[in-house]
Parts: structure tokens; C-alpha cells; sequence
């Protein structure tokens, strides 16, 4: 590990902003750069430069941390580092950081930089938590973007060490919330009775959509569900008629849960036999879960119905269903093709595309399902490739559960030989990414250890 240390002196050429009159001794600077995301100039800089950051007495060292790679939770990272290689920056109460200290750090791989501090360096600096350590935070951003790293982390020091900025991060904070206040209340001085007003809008408003889903959801019961329960056993015979891989272990279970939980709707049902479409709002509002359970239940059911009697005819050589799952396949082949940046998995999508094609053109061949199976494996294969080259740039956070043979997205083949349309794995790339950015707006506080030290990090 490369770490240098030292002590500025006081005949330091000023190259940034003047000395505040009330600024002390120089502090002692260490960088701990072991991933070398630093040059031997920008490294200098970091130790010429920081005593004219003007930095109060308390604080007697500022540590500047890189890392190449580090957890999401940059506070995490710092919190571990400190236990492993700098025992000296945390206290010996064991659960802050060590007096005296300002510690800026960085991370590239998520990127995301930090500020933290001792507990007598957070009173003096006001950047324990709030609008002064978000400012500190913010003020690296644009610079790190831009590739001026050790620009960056002066420029938080400078922001961190700057009561007037401190100042204005506070106003600008409590502006915002001023702002916010007279948005939901109508002004001042009706600021508590606009937010009761606010929240009793808010619950109308909701109770509302719940009736007219109640009243909805009641409909659809009273269409469908008496039909349903009298297809099921013929539903289920046909499910156990399937004998294609298509109709593997995971679509027998699915199949099976759902065949379960609309016999167990019997009981659900008769709680609001009572109920007419004239029943008035109250009475379908108090039914709200009932109806909701049985209208869910019903639709999955015809759902997997319709999704059995498709792989039945596929079975049996129906030339209209088996051109349905091609069509479905070869539409998000292409959807693939045109989303990728990597040319030899453009190329290897492109190459199952034309594979789709030839099996359009032989709808009766006797190998027809076999052909199809192993052309799913294949885009399976190169799917999860695109999974992992193209969509591993944010932490993935959405729960990936793969459409079930009840689901509206489900298709034909899904978790045949592991394979997810395209649709999906784009789709969780999406709710990744959009999870991602909005944690890279708010400055994050916690230590995943329970650790209190103060300061925190948001993403850039």
C-alpha cells in the first residue's frame, strides 16, 4: 500500500483560497491510495495544498481515501479500511471516528465519495449530517466526473471548512423546506390546517379508487368465476395431459398453486354472496380484500388456462400456436438485437433469429419441439451473457422472479432450461437502475455495522 504522510509548513505557497484569519496550524495530510487512482503529481497536490483549505484548529489531520473498488455503501468500505489498515482514525470508544480527523474518500467502482469526520471536527464543521455535509459531498461531484480527482476531494476539504458555505447550505436547506411547507399547506398561516387537509384528500381520495376497484373486482367475479370453478377439472386434466418439456417440474407447480388457491376461494366468495352491484359504497368497501383475493385468483386461473391450451396445441402440431410462440420469441430476439452494444452478441442474437425463421418455415416437422427446446437453451445461454456483460452496471436490487405460468407476462418456454425473455432481464435492468439513481441523490449516513461515526456519502 502506498501511504505517505506530512506536515505542511507554515511557508506553504497559498494556490487556492486565502487562510480565514481564524484558521490554525496545518493540518497532517495522508493519502491511502492503494489502487493507484491517483498520479504522483495529483498525489502532491493533495499534500501542498490542503493546509490552504482553511481548516479550523480542530482539525489536526485530513485522510484522503481512494478505492478501485468498494461496497455500494461507501461508509462501509471507510468503516472497514480504518479497522484494517488506520486503527488510528477511529476513536477509542471504538464506535467514531478518531478526534482531530477529516476524512475524504472515494470510491470508482460504484462511484461514490464521502465525507466523515471526528466527533470535535463534526461539531466545528457542522457536517456530522445535514445541508453542510451534503454540500461537502456535492462540491466533489462535477470535479470527479470530469476525471480531476484530487481537485475533487479538495474542493470537499474547501466546502467542508467554509462556515460561510456552511451558511448558505443551511438557508438553502431550510428555504427548501419553507418552500415545501407552503406548497402542501396554502401559506403560513394555514400550514397545519392545509396538511390535515392534505392528508384527509389524500385518504378520500384513495377510499374512492378502492370502491370502484371493489366494485370492479365484483364484476369480474360475478362474470367469470362460476364458469372457472366448473372448467377446473378439465383444466386440470389437460395441464396433466402435457408431455413436452415445455410442461416441466416449475409449470406443474405453478399450475398446482393456483388450482389450489381458487378451491380455496369458496369460503372468500361466500363472504359477499349478500352483495349486488347496487349495494352501496360502504358496504363494497368493507369487501375490499375479499373481492380483490377472488377477482386476482380467477383472472391468474384463466390466465394459466389459456397459457396450458397453447402448449397442448403446440404438442399436437396446431401450426397456429406454434407460430404464436415463434413470433413471441423472435420479437424479443430482436428487441435484444437492437438494445446490445456488444457485437458478437449482436451477432450470436442475430444468429437465433435466423434459427426462429427456419423453424417458421417447418411448422410441421416432427422435430419440431425438439428443435425448439434446444434453440431455448441456446438463447438462454446467450441471454444470461447479455445479463451479466451489459446489465452488471448497477447493484441489482430488483427482485428477479420469473413470470409464473399465471402471469400476464408469461410466456411459452419461460424457465425451460433456465431461459428468461429479454423483455424481463431488461425490465429488471430498468428498476435497477432507476433504484440506483435515486440512491445517488441523498447522502447515506449509515454504517451497516452499527458504526456511528459521522459523515456519509451519495454517489457520482
Amino acid at each position: 500500500m502506498k501511504r505517505l504522510a506530512c506536515v505542511a509548513a507554515a511557508a506553504v505557497i497559498v494556490l487556492s483560497a486565502p487562510l480565514p484569519a481564524w484558521a490554525q496550524a496545518a493540518p497532517e495530510v495522508t493519502v491511502e491510495d492503494a489502487d493507484d487512482m491517483l498520479t504522483p503529481a495529483e498525489e502532491q497536490r493533495l499534500y501542498d495544498e490542503t493546509a490552504n483549505q482553511g481548516l479550523p484548529g480542530e482539525v489536526s489531520h485530513v485522510d484522503y481515501l481512494l478505492f478501485g473498488t468498494n461496497d455500494e455503501n461507501l461508509n462501509d468500505t471507510v468503516e472497514e479500511f480504518a479497522r484494517a489498515q488506520r486503527p488510528d482514525l477511529i476513536a477509542p470508544d471504538d464506535d467514531h471516528f478518531a478526534d482531530g480527523r477529516l476524512i475524504v474518500a472515494v470510491g470508482f467502482d460504484p462511484r461514490m465519495n464521502g465525507v466523515y469526520c471526528g466527533e470535535d471536527v463534526c461539531e466545528a464543521l457542522d457536517i456530522r449530517e445535514g445541508a453542510h455535509l451534503d454540500g461537502s459531498i456535492e462540491a466533489a461531484k462535477d470535479y470527479l466526473r470530469d476525471g480531476q480527482t484530487a481537485t475533487a476531494m479538495l474542493a470537499s476539504v474547501r466546502h467542508a471548512g467554509d462556515m460561510d458555505a456552511a451558511a448558505r447550505d443551511r438557508e438553502e436547506h431550510a428555504v427548501s423546506d419553507r418552500n415545501g411547507a407552503l406548497f402542501l399547506g396554502g401559506g403560513l398561516g394555514v400550514l397545519v390546517a392545509g396538511g390535515g387537509a392534505a392528508v384527509w384528500a389524500s385518504r378520500r381520495k384513495k377510499r374512492k379508487e378502492r370502491i370502484e376497484e371493489a366494485r370492479s373486482d365484483y364484476a369480474y367475479v360475478m362474470e367469470h368465476y362460476a364458469d372457472v370453478a366448473q372448467r377446473l377439472d378439465a383444466i386440470d386434466v389437460r395441464a396433466h395431459s402435457l408431455t413436452s418439456p415445455l410442461a416441466n417440474s416449475k409449470m406443474r407447480a405453478e399450475w398446482a398453486d393456483v388450482r389450489d388457491r381458487f378451491l380455496e376461494l369458496d369460503t372468500t366468495v361466500q363472504s359477499f354472496r349478500g352483495l349486488q352491484s347496487s349495494s352501496n359504497d360502504e358496504t363494497f368497501y368493507a369487501h375490499y380484500d375479499e373481492l380483490n383475493t377472488a377477482e386476482e385468483t380467477t383472472l391468474q386461473v384463466i390466465t394459466a388456462e389459456n397459457n396450458i391450451e397453447t402448449m397442448y396445441k403446440v404438442e399436437h402440431g396446431d401450426a397456429g400456436a406454434r407460430l404464436q410462440i415463434l413470433d413471441d420469441l423472435k420479437k424479443d430476439l430482436v428487441d435484444a438485437e437492437t438494445s446490445v452494444d456488444s457485437d458478437s452478441l449482436r451477432q450470436r442474437v442475430s444468429d437465433h433469429i435466423t434459427q426462429v425463421d427456419e423453424l417458421r418455415r417447418d411448422l410441421q416437422a416432427e422435430d419440431f419441439l425438439d428443435r425448439f427446446i434446444v434453440l431455448l437453451s441456446d438463447v438462454a445461454i446467450v441471454l444470461d451473457a447479455i445479463d451479466e456483460q451489459e446489465f452488471s452496471d448497477v447493484k441489482r436490487k430488483t427482485e428477479r422472479t420469473v413470470p409464473r405460468l399465471y402471469d400476464s407476462d408469461y410466456r411459452v418456454g419461460t424457465g425451460v432450461n433456465n431461459y428468461v425473455p429479454f423483455f424481463m432481464l431488461s425490465s429488471w435492468h430498468s428498476s435497477d437502475v432507476a433504484a440506483h439513481e435515486a440512491a445517488q441523490t441523498s447522502t447515506n449516513t449509515s454504517f451497516s455495522s452499527g458504526f456511528s461515526g459521522g459523515g456519509g456519502s451519495s454517489g457520482w
